[in-house]
């Protein structure tokens, strides 16, 4: 578990800043509602190399990362 915990001694009390972190974020409603979703993954060893090539930008990146792994990268 994780407890957040923010100790003030400023000289201007009662500490008159939010609280709370979502206050944070420009749209606090987005921010709550999508904050701790489950994170996207992209599992490269269960993606084919042909089907990477065709990610567009993203595609060199995700090939040298998956070759990395197989060390395949010099063939």
């Amino acid at each position: 578990m994780i407890i957040n915990l923010c100790v003030y001694s400023g000289k201007k009390t009662p500490y008159l800043c939010s609280v709370d972190i979502y206050d944070c974020f420009e749209d606090p409603i987005l921010s709550r509602a999508e904050m701790f979703k489950p994170l996207l993954l992209m599992d490269l060893g269960q993606i084919e190399e042909e089907e990477l090539g065709n990610h567009g930008t993203a595609d060199l990146l995700e090939l040298l990362l998956k070759q990395s792994q197989e060390r395949t990268f010099l063939n």
